[in-house]
C-alpha cells in the first residue's frame, strides 16, 4: 500500500519516495549501504508484490539505519525522517507477529509475553 498511496499519520507524510531516492543514490555507489536492496524490492513486479519477505526487507532495522545514514549526510531531506520511524515501527511489528522461541538480540523479535513494551508499541 506504501507503494501506491501516501500515508500520513498526524501531520507527518510517509512516503515511498524517501526509499526510491534511497535506493537510487545507493545503487550508485561502490561501497552499497543495503546491499541486499534489489530492483525487485523498489519495482517490484505483479507476482513479486505477493511476496512478504520483500517487504519485509524493505520494512527491517537495518534499511532505516542505513537511510539514516543517508538523512544525516543531508542526501535526503528532512522530511525523510518520518519515513525512517515507520520503518522502524512496521520492523518491530513483524517481530512482534513473527516471534521466535529463541530469543534474539532484538527485544520485539521475542515471544510475545503481553509486556508493556510491547502493548505499548501496539497501541
Amino acid at each position: 500500500m506504501l507503494f501506491k498511496h501516501y500515508f500520513q499519520i498526524n501531520d507527518n507524510i510517509i512516503t515511498k519516495d524517501h526509499i526510491v531516492s534511497f535506493y537510487n543514490y545507493d545503487s550508485e555507489c561502490n561501497l552499497r549501504l543495503a546491499a541486499k536492496l534489489k530492483y525487485s524490492h523498489i519495482y517490484p513486479s505483479p507476482f513479486e508484490k505477493m511476496r512478504v519477505f520483500l517487504t519485509a526487507q524493505i520494512f527491517s532495522e537495518s534499511v532505516a539505519a542505513d537511510i539514516s545514514t543517508v538523512l544525516v549526510s543531508k542526501i535526503l531531506p528532512p522530511s525523510a525522517q518520518f519515513t525512517i520511524n515507520f520503518i522502524n515501527d512496521m520492523d518491530k511489528l513483524f517481530d512482534i507477529f513473527n516471534s521466535s522461541k529463541i530469543p534474539g538480540l532484538k527485544s520485539f523479535k521475542r515471544p510475545f509475553k503481553n509486556t508493556p513494551e510491547q502493548i505499548n508499541h501496539l497501541n
